[in-house]
This record gives C-alpha cells, sequence and structure tokens, in this order.
C-alpha cells in the first residue's frame, strides 16, 4: 500500500508497531504529528479474531483481544484528540458486525467490537462541540487472510466460504477494496454531516440473520 501511494506522489511515514504497546504507539503518533505538522483523519483498523467457544475461552486469550480490538482504539483516540481539535478532524473505527449480531465461535471478536461501537458513538457525542467526527464502519464476509488463514485444510476454506456466502444476499463475499472504500468515505468531506455511526459493509448480511459457523468447528471443542 505504501509503495502504491508513493507512485502515486504521496508522502509516505511508514512505522511499525505493536498495538498493545502505548508507549510504542504514542511514540508513532507524536512522530507522524511533527513529520507531517498535523493529524486530521486516524483510521483503527488493527484487529484480533480468535476462534473457540465461550466455554473454551481463556481469560488470557480473553485479555489480549480486548487490548487489541478495544484498549487500543481507546489509547490511540485519547492521543490524537489534540490533534484532531486543532484540524476538525475525524476517526473511522473498523468494527465488525460481529457486534451487531451474534456470530458462533468468534465470541471475543463480537464481545470487542461491540465496545468499539459504543466508544464511536460515545466519542462522537462527546467530541463534535469541537468539530470532530467518530464513525466506524462494520464489515460482514470480507474476504481477507485473517477468515481464510494458512492453517486451514482446504476443504475447512470451502466449507467456510460457502457458509459466508450463503450469509449475504448478494451471494458472495466483499472485498478489502470495498471495505477501503466506505472508510473513505466517512473520513472524507462527503460524510461532513455524518458522526456517531456504525456503517455495515456486508453484502445485506444482516437482512438475513445470524451467521451459524457452529459446523465450522468441532463440537469437542466446544
Amino acid at each position: 500500500v505504501a509503495a502504491q501511494c508513493k507512485s502515486n506522489g504521496v508522502e509516505v511515514l511508514v512505522k511499525t508497531a505493536d498495538i498493545r504497546n502505548t508507549e510504542e504507539v504514542s511514540a508513532i503518533i507524536k512522530e507522524t504529528a511533527e513529520h507531517f505538522g498535523k493529524i486530521d483523519i486516524v483510521v483503527n483498523c488493527a484487529g484480533s479474531a480468535r476462534i473457540g467457544f465461550v466455554g473454551k475461552i481463556s481469560l488470557e486469550d480473553f485479555d489480549d483481544e480486548i487490548n487489541i480490538n478495544l484498549r487500543a482504539v481507546l489509547h490511540i483516540t485519547q492521543d490524537v484528540l489534540p490533534h484532531l481539535m486543532k484540524t476538525k478532524g475525524n476517526i473511522v473505527n473498523v468494527s465488525s458486525i460481529g457486534s451487531m449480531r451474534p456470530v458462533p465461535t468468534v465470541p471475543l471478536s463480537g464481545i470487542s467490537k461491540a465496545g468499539v461501537d459504543k466508544l464511536t458513538k460515545i466519542s462522537a457525542l462527546e467530541y463534535a462541540r469541537y468539530g470532530i467526527r467518530v464513525n466506524s464502519i462494520n464489515p460482514g464476509p470480507i474476504e481477507t487472510k485473517m477468515v481464510f488463514r494458512e492453517e486451514m485444510s482446504p476443504e475447512i476454506k470451502t466449507m467456510v466460504r460457502r457458509a459466508m456466502e450463503a450469509s449475504t444476499v448478494m451471494g458472495r463475499l466483499g472485498t478489502v477494496e470495498e471495505a477501503a472504500r466506505a472508510i473513505a468515505f466517512l473520513a472524507s468531506d462527503d460524510a461532513s454531516f455524518i458522526t456517531g455511526h456504525s456503517l455495515p459493509v456486508d453484502g445485506g448480511s444482516l437482512l438475513i440473520g445470524t451467521l451459524n459457523t457452529n459446523d465450522l468447528v468441532p463440537a469437542h471443542k466446544m
């Protein structure tokens, strides 16, 4: 992505950090503000989705998923707000339709992303007076490496694909480009009168009902 941006003449600063490490993340935010002179758009898009059933979730996994999916979003939001107050900028959080309906076998993702949705709305309420907008996109069945993991067998990947395709009224998976375009819209001036909203990017998946993934995980793991 960085290379593509550079090829289009866009100045890019690439940094990496453990999203759970507040010192590393704060340092990157500070360096970014110093490098560009301002921060006007923030996209919180790091995420984790562990597979498992409620009865088998370890508290360690719970804490880690909350740290990645929710605590990090809160920390970044707190750090960037002073910058966004100066620029009247905006935040787009990447949530999930798992926050809007229960999806078996990935409970931690749904739980943590529900927190992201609530944080989105509360932040929008509190900081609209400063000209800051806060929204989220809530992707549904999107074809990503997080969904189709390397450790999955071809048979499981086929089962997952068919189940996810059947869960949308459009009969297909979404692409990361389609999710990215929704982010770009909410971050742009085209959405200047939109704040506090969670935008499903799901091919109409919410119109159908719950995606039942129980059969994709062996029952003995329950």
